[in-house]
């Protein structure tokens, strides 16, 4: 488990996020898809489902409001077998294929609160990952970080930003 603090300047904005981390459990896995039903999204999630690697994350907004988002997570071996690299094309737009090859994991964010996937990209090296988006935010956060002891950076874009031409929103999370 993993229990994070999104505050925001508006305080009923922020939120507590609790992440459950799931591996061989799929009766559990299938619990937290029923959420969205025999939706697209649903057959979808399945698909990316290889080893059983599942994160459910529930959202407790301050403002009263709840949210899950389920996670399939895609590992660097997973992401090297032809069959995951075909299903990913089909999949994902063209960007986020070309930034997934810095990467030794994908998770891909699926939420009805948001208003596309967020893929969640877990680069081998994050100072040039943090380069590459062409963000300047991103570039000066980044600056900040480039030379504490981070362990581990994940980046999170929404699906919608890779279709366009310059990436505006993305979230970083330095461990």
């Amino acid at each position: 488990m993993l229990l994070g603090v999104d505050g925001r300047s508006e305080i009923a904005e922020s939120r507590v996020k609790l992440y459950i981390f799931l591996e061989k459990y799929p009766e559990k896995a299938e619990q937290a898809m029923s959420f969205y039903g025999n939706s697209l999204e649903t057959s979808e999630i399945r698909s990316l489902l290889f080893d059983n690697k599942f994160i459910v994350g529930i959202d407790l907004n301050l403002d009263g409001r709840t949210e899950i988002e389920v996670y399939p997570t895609i590992s660097e071996a997973e992401l090297a077998r032809a069959d995951v690299r075909r299903l990913l094309a089909k999949m994902l737009p063209a960007r986020g294929l070309a930034l997934l090859k810095a990467c030794h994991t994908l998770q891909i964010g699926f939420s009805q609160a948001n208003d596309s996937k967020v893929l969640y990209f877990h680069p081998i090296d994050g100072n040039s990952f943090a380069e590459s988006l062409g963000n300047e935010m991103a570039k000066k956060a980044n600056a900040y970080y480039r030379h504490k002891d981070v362990r581990h950076l994940v980046v999170a874009i929404p699906e919608l930003e890779l279709q366009k031409s310059s990436i505006q929103r993305l979230n970083m999370y330095y461990a």
